[in-house]
């Protein structure tokens, strides 16, 4: 078997607790809601050591926080205006059962922004809703975790496995991952394996280290695109740089240091002193791709999309909302080598959900495909080798 392409949806990630995107907006309200009271029981516990003539906080071991001791009051104003916008704007109840669509908020966020108008809101702009928006979908794709037994619940730390750790070493020697996912799950398995990571584009290495394991282990280079972007980049408009920023978790790290969102300091440019922007392409029906890194990205793909003899598709939904996924999916397929002169392009859905998998039919056609309903994890265990 030749190259082997793997382009893997949040249903990927979702094996190791990483919400899906219409999970984004249920999860951020429990978040918002567990900050809350996380904050308030800091606050008595401050004032009964002021009383008791101590200091207000105790120094703790990093072992005995989680992801909501990094977060702040300027982080709950934050969610909390989301929340509110959305009670007075769309009318909701507060059940999380009815929260809107995540793609169909941030796009009627965008066309706003774009036409400068506001939803009569108070004097918060729609710029300032989206800022919100954006810096919620990063701390819950990045901080929060659901586990489904025995109930679905939102957890703060990490005791679930990296998903992709065996699924890093079960890689045929030909193969490219496309991830849709900003999570680095993927990226710290391939480190964590100590394989050298390529992103596509001319990225600037996060350590030096990076350098001498390309140089040591150019063969074995992960080929990993990311066309949506991912938390680990920061790009400078000025110079035009993007550089991997690293892969410590920001649990590990002080809040000062996270770059994502209006209530964060931004980490400069170290060229020119350019406050540096996330990459990031947002949930959306109108998604935006204005990064001069993302065309070259998008280009790859859709070359090794060409020359591929396997294509596998896991945990992605192919839904109507990706119909730039979708264009270049099918673009690049249609004028496949191995379609067009071997008959030998094989393509496998790895899906649960039956609905998705339908999705899938008018594209590729129903008896083209291979249909395995299996998680991502089941997906390693049982059918890479």
């Amino acid at each position: 078997m030749g190259k082997t392409v793997y382009i893997l949806g949040a249903g990927a990630s979702r094996d190791g607790g990483v919400p899906l995107t219409k999970e984004i907006l249920r999860v951020g309200d429990h978040l918002a809601k567990d900050l809350s009271k996380r904050l308030e029981k800091k606050a008595e516990e401050a004032r009964r050591r002021k009383e008791k003539g101590e200091p207000s906080f105790r120094l703790v071991s990093a072992g005995e926080l989680d992801f909501l001791d990094y977060l702040t009051y300027s982080h709950l104003y934050a969610f909390n205006k989301i929340y509110d916008f959305l009670r007075w704007v769309f009318h909701w109840d507060g059940d999380p059962s009815n929260l809107p669509d995540i793609e169909e908020l941030w796009g009627i966020l965008e066309m706003a922004s774009e036409n400068h108008a506001n939803f009569g809101y108070g004097t918060i702009t729609s710029s300032d809703i989206k800022k919100a928006l954006m810096a919620l979908i990063n701390y819950v794709l990045w901080g929060c975790r659901i586990s489904d037994t025995p109930d679905w619940h939102v957890v703060y730390t990490h005791p679930q496995p990296n998903p992709y750790e065996n699924f890093v070493k079960k890689l045929p020697e030909e193969r490219t991952i496309i991830s849709l996912n900003y999570d680095t799950w993927l990226d710290m398995a391939i480190r964590a394996a100590n394989l050298p990571i390529d992103y596509g584009s001319n990225f600037i290495p996060y350590q030096p280290e990076d350098i001498e394991l390309r140089e040591k282990k150019g063969s074995e280079t992960v080929l990993l695109l990311k066309p949506h972007g991912s938390f680990n980049w920061l790009y400078c408009p000025t110079c035009n740089q993007i550089e991997d920023f690293g892969l410590i978790h920001v649990s590990h790290i002080p809040i000062e240091q996270s770059p994502y969102g209006e209530i964060d300091v931004d980490l400069p440019c170290r060229y020119d002193k350019t406050l540096r922007e996330a990459v990031i392409v947002p949930p959306s029906l109108i998604k935006k791709y204005r990064n001069s890194h993302l065309d070259i990205i998008w280009q790859k793909m859709s070359n090794e999309l060409k020359t591929a003899e396997k294509i596998v598709f896991i945990g992605y939904s192919f839904r109507g909302a990706d119909i730039r996924v979708k264009y270049a999916i099918t673009q690049s397929l249609s004028v496949n080598h191995n379609r067009l002169y071997g008959d030998r392009l094989s393509i496998t859905v790895v899906n649960r959900s039956d609905k998705a998998i339908k999705e899938y039919e008018p594209w590729f056609g129903k008896d083209e495909m291979n249909v395995l309903q299996n998680t991502f994890s089941e997906f390693v265990e049982n059918e890479m080798h």
